[in-house]
């Protein structure tokens, strides 16, 4: 097991613990040892690991900055989840008035040539007793969200509760794509998108196929679908899908270092719009916005963008939600947007949102 906590890395294999220094780099030579699979996630605070210029939150997260678990997949364990128990006293991170403060700042910062978008978001957190995989259970339902994923460890006691729409990155040989969210329509609104969602996406598709364009072989991204609806239990989005060639040796670093974290949860530029985030959110989005997946023996690997996702710590459930802040957002609106996003949430925990 591969994590970083409390600042430091560790290498946990047979009893032994070692200190690690470059988790991702280790991570790719276990892999490559061996047959394995590693199970895990990056958290968005993991980024100034990655490229130190990255602003993020500095106030401690209640899950590690990483976690891997190198596994063989026979070995996984599947129990029958139990009941579950969340307390009726709901705290935001960032009240109503707050986040419609946070878009307006944004808003100036866009009108002074500093941005061009920001992803604001906002943590819920509740009292919480029981089985997290009861939760997921719930929030899955028959048709579980195409990246859904549960993850748990008992011993440093948390449970993530991943129920995300989003593809952050896959790999399959030398081919690499990112399928970024962007715009958001819910209720008896239009199953459509309008001008600010679209502006919303192609700044974001610009990005990523920046980001890609610095390990790709020239020429070789593209923008494979301009958009498509996703829908989602609660709201409809619109994705983009891009796709590359990487180069010949690049390495798993080569290719976090320049994409993560997503653009689409940074906004554009990717650095302002990160020194943007960390001024404005008050607590860590931890996995939230991060990366979680699989990573295959063989260098291929599948990372999802984790938002519709929550996670249990300490007796507490914590989720998310943001929204894309662009020039013509109306502050009321994107508010409301991010509870629309987990009203699903609210209502499996019985509590008002």
């Amino acid at each position: 097991m591969l994590y970083v906590r409390d600042g430091q890395g560790s290498y946990e294999a047979a009893g032994r613990q070692t200190a690690v220094d470059d988790l991702v780099t280790v991570l790719e030579r276990e892999l490559t040892s061996g047959s394995h699979v590693a199970l895990g996630f990056l958290a968005y605070e993991f980024a100034p690991y990655l490229d130190p210029l990255v602003a993020v939150c500095q106030e401690p997260a209640p899950l590690p900055l990483a976690w891997w678990a190198l596994v063989d997949l026979q070995d996984v364990e599947e129990n029958q989840p139990q009941s579950f128990a969340p307390g009726d006293s709901l705290h935001c991170s960032l009240s109503s008035q707050e986040f419609c403060q946070g878009v307006e700042a944004i808003r100036d910062a866009i009108g002074a040539g500093e941005v061009y978008q920001v992803n604001l978001t906002r943590r819920w957190e509740v009292e919480f007793s029981g089985d997290p995989a009861g939760l997921f259970q719930q929030l899955a339902g028959e048709l579980p969200p195409r990246f859904s994923f549960f993850l748990q460890d008992q011993e440093q006691g948390w449970a993530l509760l991943g129920l995300s729409p989003e593809l952050f990155l896959k790999r399959q040989g030398q081919v690499v794509e990112s399928w970024p969210i962007k715009g958001t329509w819910w209720g008896e609104q239009p199953a459509r998108a309008g001008e600010k969602e679209q502006a919303e996406l192609a700044m974001i598709v610009d990005l990523v196929r920046h980001d890609l364009g610095r390990v790709c072989e020239p020429g070789s991204v593209q923008v494979v679908a301009p958009w498509r609806p996703v829908q989602t239990r609660d709201v409809v989005h619109r994705e983009a899908v891009v796709r590359g060639e990487l180069r010949e040796g690049t390495s798993l670093r080569d290719l976090l270092q320049t994409t993560f974290p997503g653009g689409s949860v940074t906004g554009a530029p990717k650095l302002a719009a990160c020194q943007r985030i960390a001024e404005l959110e008050p607590v860590p989005r931890s996995v939230y916005c991060g990366a979680f997946g699989v990573f295959q023996a063989s260098g291929d690997f599948t990372l999802a963008m984790p938002i519709r996702t929550g996670y249990v710590a300490g007796g507490r459930l914590y989720f998310h939600a943001g929204a894309g802040i662009v020039w013509d957002s109306e502050p009321q609106r994107e508010e409301q947007e991010t509870r629309e996003k987990v009203r699903s949430w609210f209502q499996a925990l019985g509590v008002e949102s």
